[in-house]
């Protein structure tokens, strides 16, 4: 029988050798926890059915615990309009921005 760690094992991916770029964005990603242990949980596989709309599917990586399950994720509110708006989204921009918005457009007096 192998010998028990204090921690239990994290995920690790195969390719170690990353670059420095990739490190970076990946620090700034979600970090999903499993709701049943708190460890880390891996996101398997999404599937994206609407623009403003993600299932994602995910895995915790803590095996004594091995919850999997589906997460559902909604771009809720607008904080900052975009730039480059489509015209077919409709995200309701947050009632704190909109205000700010109003002000910034309203003719200075």
């Amino acid at each position: 029988m192998a010998a028990q760690t204090p921690y239990p094992p994290r995920c690790t991916r195969s390719d170690r050798a990353r670059s420095s770029d990739l490190r970076s964005e990946r620090r700034k990603s979600v970090r999903i926890t499993c709701p049943h242990c708190d460890e880390r949980a891996m996101t398997r596989t999404s599937k994206r059915p609407s623009p403003v709309f993600y299932e994602v599917y995910a895995q915790c990586c803590n095996p004594a615990c091995g919850w999997g399950g589906k997460l559902l994720v909604e771009f809720a509110t607008t904080t900052s309009p975009s730039r480059l708006p489509n015209h077919n989204i409709n995200i309701p921009v947050e009632p704190d921005s909109r205000r700010v918005l109003l002000e910034q457009l309203a003719p200075h007096r």
